[in-house]
């Protein structure tokens, strides 16, 4: 009787064995198969991209500054690389990295094989001198470039403004200015983005933000603008405006518009000729503005 069962268990464990046995194949060739197909969806899928997704065109925009080997040198990428593995945001940091001219990078993939690199440039606006050379400057404050001489700069850059600020601690392209005091940085930004979209700014020559509560500007050679601080920012620069206008092309004077209750401009010339005498005799008075009617009194 034992030895029946015995053999019966046997038989229990020998068919047992050859069923895992079977069904460990049976998974194995499934495997197999999975695998095999996967091998051929990548192989196809590899095929497919290297085929008709392979970049073959890339087209650069918008630079003047830079020229199109220098901007592909700097893509990380190149052409025969898969169009869809091009990142748009580590193009954009690889080309600002490396030009300070380069404001922004717009990338466009015509698809399947071709791709638009647009770049927009920084507009140069200032120029501060820093350490016994000349560094040219956005509304920013971002640096774009250095000059060891001011003929150098002005002969490359004869329209950029004069820009006296405080002290610097760093200045380095493509970075913006480092100033001794970190809180200088945000007040004079914004006090130059708001005043380089004024309507008088083209004839600024000089800006002198060394005090920050004693803001002064050069108008076109021949008046002083006072601004005191940058707060009311808008009221002061439509009342220099108002009072720009208000006289002869070729007044010379002071403009004090740090209080926008009671601006004051001071004339310090006298008429070139009989023919403005008239006026010139009522600009030679000193005139009260006010910041709502924009008007002298």
């Amino acid at each position: 009787m034992n030895e029946e069962n015995e053999r019966k268990n046997e038989d229990r464990a020998a068919f047992t064995s050859l069923e895992n046995k079977s069904r460990i194949k049976r998974n194995i060739g499934i495997a197999t198969v999975l695998l095999l197909i996967l091998i051929l969806i990548f192989t196809l899928a590899i095929f497919v991209l290297n085929t008709y997704f392979d970049i073959d065109s890339i087209i650069v925009d918008g630079t003047d500054k830079y020229s199109y080997l220098e901007i592909c040198e700097n893509l990380g990428f190149e052409e025969g690389d898969i169009i869809f593995f091009v990142s748009e945001k580590k193009v954009e940091e690889n080309l600002m990295r490396v030009f300070p001219f380069i404001a922004s990078v717009e990338i466009v993939k015509n698809y399947p094989s071709s791709i638009n690199i647009i770049i927009y440039e920084e507009n140069p606006l200032f120029y501060v001198r820093g350490d016994g050379e000349y560094y040219v400057l956005t509304n920013e404050l971002k640096v774009l470039e250095r000059y060891e001489s001011l003929p150098d700069l002005t002969a490359a850059y004869p329209e950029l403004k004069e820009l006296k600020s405080p002290e610097i601690y760093k200045i380095i392209a493509p970075e913006k200015v480092v100033f001794k005091n970190p809180r200088d940085l945000r007040y004079l930004r914004e006090f130059l983005v708001e005043l380089s979209s004024w309507e008088g700014f083209a004839k600024t020559d000089h800006i002198d933000i060394s005090e920050k509560f004693d803001i002064t500007i050069e108008y076109d050679g021949r008046i002083t603008i006072m601004f005191g601080n940058r707060y009311d920012l808008e009221d002061k620069l439509n009342i220099a405006s108002a009072m720009i206008s208000s006289y002869p092309e070729n007044a010379h004077g002071i403009f004090d518009i740090s209080n926008v209750e009671e601006s004051i401009a001071r004339m310090t010339d006298a008429p070139d000729n009989e023919e403005n005498a008239d006026r010139w005799r009522v600009c030679l008075q000193e005139k009260k503005y006010s910041s709502q009617i924009v008007k002298y009194l």
